[in-house]
């Protein structure tokens, strides 16, 4: 997956060398895992992540997701070269 280059928060963050903002990441990860779920998820915090390395538009990159507790679950974003973000999420 990846984020275009015409994603409307990348025009401001930064101009001349966009960056994709960890809040539409987050998002991204959010979504994926709704999706492979099957269900609409609440999110009630992310306790942990970890930015490693900046993700620029049209930038290809996967999410992997465990499930460690009960609502518990950690992801990584990261593509063959590098990894780009980990964390942890917590469902209501």
């Amino acid at each position: 997956m990846k984020i275009p280059v015409t994603h409307p928060a990348l025009a401001g963050h930064f101009p001349g060398s966009p960056v994709v903002p960890g809040v539409v990441i987050l998002d991204k990860v959010i979504s994926e895992l709704a999706e492979l779920k099957g269900v609409r998820l609440e999110v009630k915090t992310f306790p942990a992540i970890k930015f490693l390395n900046p993700i620029g538009p049209d930038e290809e990159f996967d999410i992997s997701f465990t499930e460690k507790d009960k609502g518990k679950i950690t992801f990584s974003v990261f593509s063959r070269e590098k990894t780009f973000l980990s964390g942890s999420l917590e469902l209501k």
